[in-house]
């Protein structure tokens, strides 16, 4: 599911706000792991955050002992085609890590958007 994943949550931190409310509206958030985010209002408080940073991350969501970062690839329109993510043992990927290396993904990611025809000057949809 999109929403216990970094990829997952940079691809709808991507969307536009009425097609990200309209995916939360129609899905329950099912736990994967005990401490995958349940709670609507909170995940969406997470998308913001993902948003603003540019990649989404996540800390033992969707397996346990794993934290990832994530950024949306995007196409043409400006609608996310996919994303690039890291993972790390959760010991190993601290905060520091995590802010690091998501600011290497999210420049990966634009690098690729670019060669697939993405601009900042159109679309709909993006970061």
């Amino acid at each position: 599911e999109l929403y216990s994943t970094s990829a997952g949550r940079a691809i709808l931190a991507a969307l536009p706000e009425e097609e990200f409310e309209a995916y939360l509206s129609t899905r329950e958030l099912l736990p994967r792991t005990d401490w995958t985010v349940v709670d609507k209002e909170t995940f969406g408080k997470i998308i913001e955050n993902a948003r603003t940073k540019g990649y989404a991350e996540e800390t033992q969501e969707n397996e346990v002992g794993v934290r990832c970062v994530g950024a949306a690839i995007l196409g043409k329109d400006g609608y996310p085609v996919g994303a690039v993510s890291v993972a790390g043992p959760v010991f190993r990927f601290t905060d520091e890590r995590v802010e690091s290396v998501g600011k290497r993904v999210f420049g990966t990611a634009r690098i690729i958007s670019y060669q697939l025809g993405y601009s900042t000057n159109g679309g709909q949809g993006g970061l």
